[in-house]
């Protein structure tokens, strides 16, 4: 009886010295969690018989983050997996050392694809969950719809006392230019001229390509300097005008809401167009709740889908496969699939990694430990062994 006791003792460290090897070997693995072995007794009757290994079971708690500077590296800070394709087979994993590979996908080292909600075609979040890409085509240009202007108009300049004449700078007070885009993404210039009438009123005028596009607007101001006419909401529309090359007519309203008129000099203090050129994706930012936007030369950016993560009932149950990942089993439960930060669920951390949890200094202390634990058990195999040599030769 005490050899087979002894030997559940070295079968069952043999398993707690492999797992904490194990742990000790991937201390520096990308979202590798640590297993911990688990002891129970065994009993024949009212006897003890030894031990045995009840479980082996990883411990999923939070690794540290590095930060490695790469926007695709991912990690989860906080409760959940990433959710991976792996040619039809769905895996989990914590590892997020992620790449794009040459058809666009986010994928790891074993070419697993990490999966998401998916966006439309304006950068709506779908509810269709699947493989994520980043959309390398360029984004279309938008024409100029609208120009906001925050500009301040000089109370003490005189009136010109002549017909405005945009060649004649005597003929206006003061002038502003903005580059506005075509249906084709061309750039136009847009020059604006202000001419004081009267007190409290400015006539606006537009010229584009040579061309008048804008004929006298009156802008009134009340004795505070704000606009008074036109009223809320403060809009000139400039007549639809064609900027030729074969675009369409420009169709644009100045926003005058923030132009002033006070007694100091003209100023230009915001002036902003809604239009843009053509534009190639130039980076991509993914924020905490695991939305990818893709940023455009043109300074421009469109959402590209948002990443997806998991979480089980009992994530004890996950079946380790390998390479950090893991597959849900009838023990796990079914997998909670929502977005970061919803629920338990934690944040997406761009640009970091989450580093293995292994506590090297408490696993040397294990490796020890087993080691004395394996030493004991022949002990007593070998005080047995004395003993029972003793008691035959007693009686020989």
């Amino acid at each position: 009886m005490p050899f087979r006791i002894a030997l559940s003792g070295i079968n069952s460290y043999s398993s707690s010295l492999r797992s904490t090897s194990n742990n000790i070997a991937n201390a520096g693995t990308t979202g590798f969690k640590r297993s911990r072995t688990e002891f129970s007794d065994v009993y024949a009757s009212s006897t003890g018989s030894g031990t045995r290994v009840a479980a082996v079971e990883n411990q999923f708690t939070q690794g540290n983050l590095v930060f490695t500077g790469n926007t695709l590296d991912m990690a989860v800070d906080g409760q959940g997996f990433f959710r991976l394709e792996d040619n039809g087979t769905t895996v989990f994993s914590r590892a997020g050392n992620f790449h794009q590979d040459r058809d666009g996908y986010i994928v790891n080292q074993q070419n697993q694809r990490l999966t998401g909600f998916q966006a439309d075609a304006s950068g709506n979040i779908t509810g269709s969950l699947g493989a994520l890409q980043l959309d390398a085509s360029g984004i279309q240009p938008g024409a100029t719809t609208r120009i906001d202007m925050g500009l301040n108009l000089d109370a003490s300049g005189d009136v010109p006392g002549m017909p405005f004449d945009p060649d004649n700078a005597d003929s206006y007070n003061h002038s502003t230019t903005v580059t506005v885009y075509d249906s084709q993404g061309s750039e136009h210039e847009l020059s604006l001229y202000f001419q004081k009438t009267a007190d409290n009123t400015f006539d606006v005028y537009g010229y584009s390509g040579g061309s008048q596009v804008l004929a006298a607007s009156s802008i009134h101001f009340d004795d505070g300097g704000q606009v008074s006419s036109p009223s809320a909401p403060s809009e000139i529309s400039i007549p639809a005008f064609n900027p030729g090359g074969g675009a369409a007519d420009l169709n644009i309203t100045l926003d005058v809401a923030d132009v002033t008129q006070y007694g100091s000099d003209f100023s230009v203090n915001s002036i902003s167009q809604d239009g843009f050129g053509t534009g190639q994706p130039s980076s991509y930012d993914i924020s905490g709740t695991g939305v990818i936007s893709a940023q455009f030369t043109n300074g421009q950016s469109r959402v590209l889908g948002q990443v997806a993560l998991a979480n089980f009932t009992s994530p004890q149950g996950l079946t380790p496969l390998g390479d950090a990942s893991f597959a849900d089993s009838y023990e796990s439960g079914a997998p909670l699939i929502s977005t970061p930060g919803s629920g338990s669920l934690g944040l997406v951390q761009s640009g970091a990694l989450e580093t293995s949890n292994t506590n090297l200094a408490e696993s040397l202390i294990n490796l020890k430990m087993n080691a004395y634990q394996l030493l004991a058990q022949v002990k007593v195999i070998e005080t047995a062994e004395e003993t029972i040599g003793s008691l035959f030769d007693a009686t020989a």
